[in-house]
């Protein structure tokens, strides 16, 4: 509350302005004599009646009206107009500053009436803000305007809390410190279903949450901690879809090489039925089981997917040549590994002679039925179990397919 500011005392004031006016006579008689003269004069003050005020104040008959300085727009002080008394005064729309008239936009602000600036607490000094500063109180901007501050209306973080409490015991000293804080919590914000509020609180466990792409990662991701925000995550045992929901791992998508399959849906690949199941892609072989009777192996036909059964040695010679595999035990010495599948080539290849006019007058071609090895794996390393306890590294060559090639050795008529 700021006092009643002094008021220019008004000088002297000269008497009012007085004359007399006397009423005028009427004759009634010629014998009377003159009248006299219808008005009479008396001689008074010709210097204004107004006070002289200050350079840029001007009189008023109620010169103690608020507000009368720039102290009196700022918030924390209240102006108590006096007793109406006549005097010198600012115009209207002008305050005083430092003796002189300013109009409200020249004035300063308090830095008291801006609380929660950075590094002021309660007990500093009173300082004039020169107009048009911009500071930062808590979370807003504000802006010295007419001795006041206009400040935005942002909200406020929620762990952040700010008390201005009034002076007391005539502003004395309170003991301990001038500012004091303490940790504050607001209550949990509402999350989606299936997802909990995540806030990083020291000392405690880290809550996270996993993509379906990151289910099977070894480390996990989005976890809260130093420094991590605050915002909702999914609970424990669900895991954020491509669509952003929290779902079981049941109801994931498999994504691969860009592709994307709802979760439960079934494609071919190949020669493979695959599907989606708890995020992850699984395939295996479409083909049914397949157990070859005594005498009879697995052959791989061109154009198809699943083998079917032949005989080993048919009765008729094999019009072509084809990959077979079939299943053996394989031993070197006393090392031995069974259940091997091992591919070979079999079949009848085109072979003929001609007769020439020339020596030695017959030609003989002949075509056998070779191979081609696995461009990637030509071969696979094996390790056969031996009785003494150790292991018999062996090589096996992977047979890729089967054709017809011209049989090494050349001319047949010369062997």
């Amino acid at each position: 509350m700021s006092g009643r500011h002094g008021v220019s005392a008004a000088p002297p004031v000269v008497e009012d302005c007085q004359y007399e006016i006397r009423p005028s006579y009427s004759i009634h008689s010629q014998e009377e004599r003159t009248a006299p003269p219808l008005e009479q004069h008396t001689a008074c003050n010709t210097h204004s009646c107004m006070p002289v005020c200050p350079d840029g104040q001007v009189f008023s008959t109620c010169a103690s009206s608020c507000p009368y300085t720039c102290e009196d727009l700022w918030p924390e002080a209240q102006c108590v107009p006096g007793p109406c008394q006549p005097g010198c005064t600012c115009a209207p729309g002008r305050v005083l500053l430092e003796g002189s008239c300013v109009p409200h936009a020249a004035c300063p602000c308090s830095s008291l009436s801006l609380y929660g600036t950075q590094n002021q607490t309660l007990g500093e000094h009173r300082e004039k803000i020169p107009p048009g500063t911009v500071l930062q109180s808590l979370c807003n901007t504000c802006i010295c305007e007419g001795g006041v501050f206009n400040c935005t209306e942002d909200s406020c973080d929620v762990d952040y809390r700010a008390v201005l409490r009034a002076r007391r015991y005539g502003g004395a000293e309170c003991e301990g410190p001038a500012r004091r804080s303490r940790p504050c919590r607001a209550p949990d914000c509402a999350c989606p279903v299936g997802e909990r509020w995540r806030r990083s609180v020291p000392g405690q466990a880290p809550a996270c949450e996993r993509s379906c792409a990151q289910m099977y990662l070894a480390a996990p991701l989005n976890c809260t901690g130093q420094g991590a925000e605050e915002g909702c995550v999914c609970q424990e045992g669900l895991y954020r879809n491509a669509e952003g929901r929290c779902v079981i791992a049941a109801l994931c998508e498999c994504e691969e090489a860009g592709v994307r399959r709802e979760a439960g849906s079934e494609w071919v690949e190949g020669c493979q039925a695959c599907r989606c199941v708890n995020g992850l892609k699984e395939c295996q072989s479409g083909c049914p089981s397949l157990q070859c009777e005594e005498g009879e192996v697995k052959v791989e036909e061109t154009g198809s997917c699943c083998p079917v059964c032949k005989k080993e040695f048919p009765g008729e010679p094999v019009p072509e040549c084809r990959r077979y595999t079939e299943v053996r035990n394989i031993t070197k010495g006393d090392c031995r590994l069974d259940n091997v599948e091992v591919s070979y080539c079999r079949g009848r290849c085109l072979s003929r002679t001609d007769v020439i006019l020339e020596e030695p007058y017959l030609q003989a071609v002949c075509d056998c039925c070779s191979y081609r090895l696995d461009p990637e794996n030509p071969v696979r390393f094996l390790s056969l179990s031996c009785d003494s306890g150790q292991t018999e590294p062996v090589v096996l060559p992977i047979i890729h397919s089967c054709e017809c090639t011209s049989c090494q050795g050349g001319d047949l008529s010369r062997r």
